[in-house]
């Protein structure tokens, strides 16, 4: 048995040699006492652990082509875009779904028109297009994109003109919605086109909840609203379901920060949105448990019942970073609160005897409840399935596996986070801190970087994906 004390307070600390003794001895010992070691970042163990529990991606639970496929695959493709994934591993992982999922003529399997979580794996039918430019997907994704405007068509609206969650949910906005919606209409423009349509509905979708939704004494937002007030949730006055919950507001945190990064610089809604993330930046920094983490109800801390969560606070550390690296949430104001935040996420996941990633504390499937003792006591399941892709996402972008950093002139300079502007690959990169715009082309690029006393441009990885680009100082 590993006597902890004595390690702990031995001489051996000494120096920094010794202490790197001693760290290679405690993974020896570890190995030793059949307790998994986790040497690498959690994005790669939890990617890895994904493909070996799941070899087909389509049997990552619910059901086939629904959300959580789209959302756990989307995490791969963030994961992707820092490694650079050398061996193509992610790439063939997320091709995979679209092509099993999609025939020749573009018809899809196991697509359900009448709800908005089943149209979140369009976006990686809208990535598989402008990988492949194979026309089927193209199809493919048209047809979501129709199934959303058909929405409108059939009168599956409420009164601000955006779509219920489904049709089977007369009168009712779900908060998360959005970003199933979200998803799809930012990439089909980004990738394919019709971008009038995609972000006048995205940004509408995300206007609308925020004004049914909004709990003003705290800019946190309800999880449902009921336009007809007679769902078994709805409250009889106000139509709102009763809680602000964890995992339904990730959802809309999510969906800004998405759409934020893919709206042109000069969309009329841009700044409505800007306002959006920072409202709601201060409403999760106000909220956040001194663990780091947030609470599955997220505004009633340390009540009876109530738990750390791990799916919120994943989507949460996301949005946060998202927002840091986008210039639309102030760096010195909210890095301590994704660090600390962090550092708690961590204490969710452990690696198991067979060497996988487990995911802990967080509720499987969770619809819209009609009280705060439903909500908390709601069964939480190790590897809920909304949790293990937040959690991919959240580790992602905060741990940037294989980022690669470049010094010159004695200055340091980092890529931050590419930003897909227009249904082109249009970029923005921020240098040293300074957002420095749009580009269309390498060449435009350089230029820009000569426009600026630079005297070229560091080419630090490029892939199909990404394009990591510094001026030279």
């Amino acid at each position: 048995m590993i006597r902890w004390a004595e390690l702990h307070t031995s001489r051996c600390f000494s120096s920094k040699r010794t202490s790197r003794v001693f760290a290679a001895g405690l993974l020896l010992l570890l190995i030793a006492e059949g307790i998994p070691a986790q040497p690498k970042p959690w994005s790669i163990e939890l990617a890895r652990t994904l493909m070996t529990r799941f070899p087909d991606p389509n049997s990552y639970p619910w059901k086939t082509f629904s959300y959580p496929q789209g959302f756990m695959l989307e995490g791969f493709l963030k994961l992707r875009s820092y490694t650079g994934d050398k061996d193509s591993a992610y790439y063939k992982y997320v091709m995979k779904y679209a092509n099993d999922r999609v025939d020749a003529n573009g018809n899809i399997q196991g697509f359900g028109e009448g709800s908005l979580d089943d149209m979140m794996p369009g976006a990686i039918l809208c990535w598989a297009y402008g990988q492949t430019r194979q026309q089927k997907y193209r199809t493919a994704a048209g047809k979501i994109l129709q199934a959303h405007k058909n929405f409108a068509a059939n009168g599956w609206i409420v009164s601000d003109g955006v779509p219920w969650h489904c049709s089977g949910c007369p009168g009712e906005l779900w908060i998360d919605g959005t970003l199933m919606a979200e998803m799809l209409l930012i990439r089909y423009a980004q990738y394919i086109g019709d971008s009038t349509y995609c972000f006048t509905a995205a940004t509408k979708h995300l206007l609308a909840a925020y004004k049914r939704l909004r709990k003003s004494s705290n800019n946190l937002l309800y999880h449902a609203w009921d336009e007809d007030k007679n769902a078994g949730w709805a409250n009889n006055s106000t139509g709102l379901s009763p809680e602000v919950w964890g995992e339904g507001l990730g959802w809309y945190a999510l969906a800004l920060v998405e759409t934020m990064e893919a709206l042109p610089l000069n969309h009329p809604k841009r700044d409505s949105i800007g306002i959006l993330i920072n409202s709601l930046a201060t409403g999760l920094k106000n909220a956040q448990d001194q663990s780091g983490c947030w609470w599955d109800i997220v505004d009633k801390g340390g009540q009876q019942g109530n738990f750390t969560d791990a799916s919120g606070t994943s989507m949460f550390i996301y949005m946060l970073q998202k927002g840091i690296e986008s210039g639309t949430l102030v760096k010195a104001t909210y890095d301590p609160v994704v660090t600390k935040a962090y550092e708690c996420l961590k204490t969710k996941a452990k690696l198991n005897a067979d060497n996988l990633v487990d995911i802990y504390d967080a509720h499987d499937g969770l619809p819209v409840q009609s009280g705060y003792s439903a909500y908390v006591n709601y069964p939480k399941t190790m590897n809920a399935k909304e949790a293990v892709a937040a959690f991919l996402w959240a580790t992602a972008i905060v741990e940037k596996p294989g980022q690669t950093t470049v010094a010159a002139g004695g200055r340091g300079m980092q890529f931050v986070q590419r930003t897909l502007l227009h249904s082109g690959p249009v970029l923005a990169y921020t240098v040293l801190g300074r957002k420095i715009g749009a580009f269309a082309t390498p060449g435009e690029w350089a230029s820009r970087c000569k426009k600026r006393g630079a005297s070229g441009v560091y080419i630090i990885r490029q892939s199909d994906i990404d394009a990591v680009d510094v001026c030279k100082q």
